[in-house]
């Protein structure tokens, strides 16, 4: 059996509880009532408990309206930033684009990337690509956003744009890490590059990714598997 480019489950990894979000942005841009922050978490843990459509029918959707009534109109390009280091980032591109900005804590961002990720899993794939494109422009360096939207450009087999979407993926996580990215993070984005060369019949190319992913985790069951499907395919081919 082929497995699947990605775990799902995973992506909800990074979404820290709200006061680790609140410290990543000036205090007057991240002023957050407890209601906001329980609307939150609640929507996060129906996530969890495998129930996505009450998650944004009762806690995604009325979260992500207030943000957009307070900041969907502003004159200023807004960012949602995870951490001080993609802070940072985004002050470097406002600045190289001569803007005025502002960087929220990621909360915004977050429930809109919950949102979408709760979209697909009810396969509701149109859906859930508006709205982690909406959580991409406002953190538009979050490997994980991208990976996500990779993932949803994979399952409505558009092959060019989740390779594209990955690859993106890629440089956000060799941006984010420096010389030594997260094995974990990297290899994710090659195993879904390679996914996609797979299905757009670029096995050499594939098999080089997943030959790098081995490099790095020899245990990575995935790979193993992808590497495994690509031999099944060329057999095929010249049997």
């Amino acid at each position: 059996m082929r497995s699947r480019t990605l775990c799902l489950a995973l992506a909800l990894a990074p979404l820290a509880p709200g006061p680790a979000r609140a410290q990543t942005a000036p205090p007057a841009a991240t002023d957050l009532s407890a209601a906001q922050e329980a609307l939150f978490d609640k929507g996060q843990d129906l996530i969890r408990q495998g129930r996505p459509a009450d998650a944004i029918a009762q806690y995604l959707d009325r979260l992500i309206a207030d943000f957009a009534a307070r900041y969907g109109n502003s004159a200023k390009r807004i960012y949602c930033a995870h951490g001080p280091a993609e802070e940072k980032l985004y002050r470097d591109d406002a600045a190289r684009d001569q803007v005025d900005a502002v960087v929220l804590a990621s909360t915004w961002a977050d429930a809109l990337f919950l949102k979408g990720y709760a979209l697909i899993d009810l396969n509701r794939f149109p859906e859930a690509k508006l709205a982690l494109e909406r959580a991409l422009a406002l953190s538009p360096r979050t490997p994980n956003f991208i990976v996500e939207l990779g993932h949803c450009s994979e399952v409505m087999k558009d092959w060019p744009a989740a390779l594209a979407l990955y690859r993106r993926a890629e440089d956000a996580v060799r941006v984010r890490d420096g010389a030594t990215p997260n094995p974990a993070s990297i290899t994710r984005t090659w195993r879904g590059q390679g996914y996609c060369l797979t299905e757009m019949g670029r096995l050499e190319e594939a098999t080089r990714l997943y030959k790098r992913c081995l490099e790095l985790d020899p245990g990575d069951l995935k790979a193993q598997g992808e590497l495994e499907y690509i031999q099944q395919l060329k057999t095929k081919a010249s049997g």
